[in-house]
């Protein structure tokens, strides 16, 4: 099996960087864990693991290059039923889905292709809605069977404060905070002053690695929509 992950930048699926040889290698961010921790269980090991960097089972694309694709690729529909920033978001969903199959085919393995994406600056539940399934239409118009829209409500600190400032408990009300980062008591404002430092990659992934945060336990509508399909794209 193999996995392909794509998101915004550093601190959600994580970015290009550089290893001790100064060859280019994955850095994976938080999101990138959880998507580990939460597969080995069903598949019997760890993605992140057995990669170790050499992106043969772990392959990430970053925003970027499947912005370019999706401008080029003759096989991405065009269509604007869903609005303009939801077809954004389907388009994306598309290009990753191509990718996925074009790396299933040619490794003949089955790939999982999770495409993340913060819910950002809403409290609308509608708004969510819509971005998720801009994300699964993508995904259904290339017909690619096994993809991931993985979308915080209303962004992914608020996943991360499940555990930290919740104990896991009554975690819901977290999606109705503000996903604005110039909110007065914003969610990476609150993050940062319970980390004791900036929420940077490095910093949330040890919370991650040390189980101070742990992904089993997180119970949130959002999280579990997520972790719902990731199973069944598992299986």
């Amino acid at each position: 099996m193999r996995f392909l992950l794509s998101g915004e930048g550093p601190t959600d699926i994580g970015n290009w960087g550089y290893d001790e040889t100064g060859d280019r290698s994955f850095h994976p961010g938080p999101m990138s864990l959880f998507v580990d921790i939460l597969a080995e269980p069903q598949i019997g090991f760890s993605p992140l693991e057995v990669d170790a960097g050499r992106c043969d089972v772990v392959t990430f694309i970053d925003e970027g290059e499947l912005n370019r694709r999706g401008r080029t690729d003759p096989l991405v529909l065009r269509g604007k039923k869903a609005g303009i920033g939801n077809a954004y978001f389907t388009k994306n969903a598309q290009v990753l889905g191509l990718i996925a199959k074009d790396i299933s085919e040619r490794d003949d393995n089955p790939v999982v292709a999770v495409l993340f994406r913060d819910g950002d600056g809403t409290q609308s539940q509608d708004d969510w809605s819509l971005k998720r399934e801009s994300i699964r239409r993508g995904f259904e118009r290339v017909e690619f069977p096994n993809g991931v829209p993985m979308v915080p409500h209303p962004k992914s600190e608020a996943w991360l404060l499940c555990a930290l400032s919740k104990g896991y408990q009554s975690c819901e009300s977290l999606e109705s905070r503000s996903g604005n980062d110039a909110s007065p008591h914003s969610l990476k404002a609150e993050l940062e002053r319970l980390l004791g430092e900036q929420a940077t990659r490095e910093v949330v992934n040890d919370y991650i690695r040390n189980g101070r945060i742990d992904p089993h336990r997180i119970n949130m509508p959002s999280f579990n929509v997520f972790k719902e399909r990731l199973a069944e794209a598992l299986s």
